[in-house]
């Protein structure tokens, strides 16, 4: 890793370490516009076909009835040093990032794989 990427990552640990409150998918709602961290089970996952693929990782519940959602774009998934698609399915995971509405159903958008730890 670069020095300029490993400072970049400890300045991203150190700020989220300080970001302590961890809420579940079902208290989203009352914290949208705020950067947290969420943590549930990714119980469906899907693609998109097409040009521009993007990758959802449904959270409590499969698609249509998923609770909460995390999205990842092509161009940040690429960054991965793993299939989100495949490796986080089923996977309890924590998820840090600012809560959005879309579609009436809360998600966040993650950039980097380093805003996703798996659940131990």
């Amino acid at each position: 890793m670069k020095k300029t990427q490993y400072l970049l990552f400890l300045i991203f640990v150190i700020a989220t370490s300080f970001k302590a409150q961890t809420i579940t998918v079902n208290e989203a709602n009352k914290h949208l516009g705020e950067t947290i961290t969420v943590c549930a089970k990714v119980a469906g996952t899907y693609i998109t076909k097409g040009k521009s693929k993007v990758i959802y990782l449904n959270l409590e519940k499969p698609y249509p009835d998923n609770v909460f959602t995390v999205v990842i774009f092509e161009k940040s998934a690429d960054g991965f040093d793993y299939n989100p698609l495949e490796f986080l399915k089923n996977k309890q995971i924590c998820v840090c990032a600012k809560i959005t509405l879309y579609k009436d159903k809360p998600q966040m958008v993650v950039t980097k794989q380093e805003q996703i730890s798996l659940v131990k």
